[in-house]
């Protein structure tokens, strides 16, 4: 539930994603990257995954990506940049951080949103300042912890949507493994 509490409040109440629009999700095989696939898609954007190897596209295409790169890929910028089309990406969701967080800022096109969810890749991003302005986009720092703690109805009506999406079956955790009771 907690990833797709993330991710909703991300996409929806930090991101202000709209149907039509382009959403990058990094990290999109990670448990939250997972999760904004999937609702980006509810929220009626076109999403491109970014992911390593051809098991990982496998799996963020069943989530339901429209696009996926190969963060591996020296071009991966560039190949995000032609799949977006001239408008660019509207909404990085962005629980890698890194090296990843400066190419991916730079696929944002004009009134862009990179949201900051996590440093997955063990390394806290660096942006050039610049980037902002040039763009007209904005570094928006995501914590569901702290939404919970300063909004806390808010942040239950969100748990409420999340627990309804799964309910009707317009969200699907993945499941990795399951056991049984004595195991």
């Amino acid at each position: 539930n907690m990833p797709y509490g993330t991710a909703l409040y991300a996409l929806r109440e930090r991101g202000s994603l709209q149907p039509g629009e382009t959403a990058l999700v990094l990290g999109a095989t990670g448990s939250v990257g997972y999760a904004a696939v999937q609702l980006a898609k509810v929220l009626g954007a076109r999403v491109i995954a970014a992911a390593t190897g051809a098991a990982k596209a496998a799996a963020v295409r069943e989530a339901g990506a429209d696009e996926v790169v190969d963060t591996r890929t020296p071009d991966w910028k560039d190949q995000v940049k032609a799949l977006a089309g001239p408008r660019g990406v509207d909404v990085v969701v962005d629980p890698v951080g890194g090296a990843a967080m400066d190419t991916a800022f730079r696929t944002l096109g004009w009134g862009g949103r990179h949201l900051v969810v996590g440093f997955a890749s063990g390394d806290i991003g660096a942006l050039r300042g610049n980037l902002t302005i040039v763009k007209g986009a904005s570094l928006i720092g995501v914590d569901l912890r702290q939404y919970r703690e300063r909004q806390p109805e808010a942040a239950r009506r969100l748990l409420e949507d999340v627990a309804a999406l799964h309910r009707d079956g317009r969200i699907r955790p993945h499941i990795a493994a399951s056991f049984t009771m004595d195991r």
